[in-house]
């Protein structure tokens, strides 16, 4: 009987390999689904309360594209080393490819997740070797770009956000109403929040708290504790990010894993500075917490990657 109890004991052993390969990654992600869950239930009661319905899937095809841009980037950045200190076939190849699918992403529309591709494009980049100085003259260049864009028009929604960012009591009631209740969130849950599943915000008064503000929430109902939890555990994610990365003995899964890591940190960065009107409301949701199918599913796969990176490196070291 001990040695059956053994057998299967070693068995289940090596059918958890998750756990062997980096348990602190494992049980971050799945705390942050936890409480995406719990939270997400809690936030939507006053919403599926009125509507009587269920959000049915709906795949957004541009939370694909910054997996792909990832993907592309990190095969060709370790394909073409000799390209690294040449900017005309080392730097605006990417950009032409950023700007595609820029065009793509803005004909959703959503100019946040544009400027997310950017953002990634700038960093696989640096991490790829190119020049400091050679990512400045286009990041620079792509600013009275960025402003016609905002300005044109045709995009009233960002020109909003933008005046609510700058001044959100100038219009209270109107453009500035969203930021103004997300404060108020943050601000009335104090330490230790003021209990699960009691915000006041969710009533109607915050928009989108289930989905971009979700963090407000987080701080109403479980006060600094939770928020700092959060920023914890997307700060483990981080460390063993880069700890794989840094391990890797190939060059594109390093690239690759670093690109994955900073892919769901960085979303996540923009996201709390937005609730925290650090910066302008892009749009970006929380990774495995906000509501959003497309979103999570493809956070989920990024995590997997990240596993099966980490445990060919395993298998690696240790034939």
């Amino acid at each position: 009987m001990h040695r059956w109890i053994s057998n299967h004991f070693y068995d289940f052993k090596k059918r958890r390999w998750w756990w062997d390969v980096d348990p602190y990654l494992f049980w971050s992600v799945i705390l942050l689904l936890s409480l995406g869950l719990v939270m997400v239930l809690s936030a939507s009661m006053t919403t599926a309360l009125m509507s009587f319905s269920d959000g049915s899937f709906n795949f957004q095809p541009s939370e694909l594209a910054k997996l792909s841009l990832i993907l592309y980037m990190s095969n060709t950045l370790v394909t073409h080393p000799h390209r690294a200190q040449d900017f005309v076939y080392g730097v605006i190849p990417f950009l032409l490819v950023l700007g595609l699918m820029g065009v793509l992403v803005l004909m959703e529309p959503d100019m946040g997740t544009a400027l997310f591709l950017g953002i990634m494009t700038f960093v696989m980049l640096f991490l790829g070797g190119r020049r400091v100085s050679h990512l400045l003259l286009p990041a620079i260049a792509a600013i009275p770009v960025l402003i016609f864009l905002i300005y044109s028009g045709h995009n009233a929604y960002w020109q909003d956000r933008i005046e609510s960012f700058i001044d959100p009591w100038k219009e209270p009631l109107g453009k500035g109403f969203q930021i103004i209740q997300s404060l108020i969130a943050i601000g009335t849950g104090g330490i230790l929040g003021r209990g699960l599943g009691e915000s006041r915000q969710k009533f109607f008064y915050l928009p989108d708290r289930h989905t971009d503000f979700i963090f407000a929430i987080i701080g109403e109902e479980l006060g600094i504790v939770g928020t700092i939890g959060v920023v914890i555990l997307f700060g483990i994610i981080l460390w063993r990010g880069w700890t794989i990365a840094c391990r890797c003995g190939d060059e594109f899964q390093s690239i690759f894993a670093l690109g994955l890591t900073l892919n769901i940190v960085l979303q996540a960065l923009i996201n709390m500075c937005a609730v925290l009107r650090i910066v302008p409301v892009t749009g970006i949701t929380l990774p495995f917490v906000s509501y959003g199918n497309s979103s999570v599913l493809i956070s989920l796969v990024e995590v997997g990657l990240l596993f099966n990176i980490a445990q060919h490196q395993k298998v690696t070291q240790n034939g």
